[in-house]
């Protein structure tokens, strides 16, 4: 249903029928931005933190509130780097393990095998 509305450059049905105007919808830094403008012109009314701005590398949801963000319930203690980034070392090291150790392992193998003759005795 909203799929196809945003495609086409609509808005999504929960944004246009919120009657508050507490959702909004858009590309991630315009979203900031918007959020950082509401802080500095009502520093009384909101609390100058924006959930998910770096939470995790940044999520694709933001908050914006009066109340700390530990006073809601949300896990204030999430990390900020993303977590592509956590992996990448991980990851980087797949293709060198997979080209290292099946020879590494064969030699080992070719090396503590016993050795049979032609005619099915085993060679010292």
């Amino acid at each position: 249903m909203c799929y196809d509305k945003v495609s086409t450059g609509g808005m999504p049905t929960c944004v246009e029928i919120c009657p508050a105007e507490a959702l909004m919808f858009g590309k991630r830094r315009d979203l900031v931005k918007e959020a950082r403008k509401r802080i500095f012109e009502n520093p009384g009314v909101y609390h100058d933190e924006i959930y998910g701005e770096h939470e995790a590398g940044g999520t694709g949801f933001l908050y914006l509130t009066p109340t700390p963000i530990s006073e809601l319930g949300f896990n204030a203690s999430i990390q900020k780097s993303s977590y592509p980034e956590l992996s990448k070392g991980f990851l980087f090291s797949v293709p060198t393990i997979f080209v290292l150790l099946p020879p590494l392992l064969l030699g080992l193998h070719e090396a503590t095998k016993k050795r049979t003759s032609k005619e099915g005795g085993v060679n010292e």
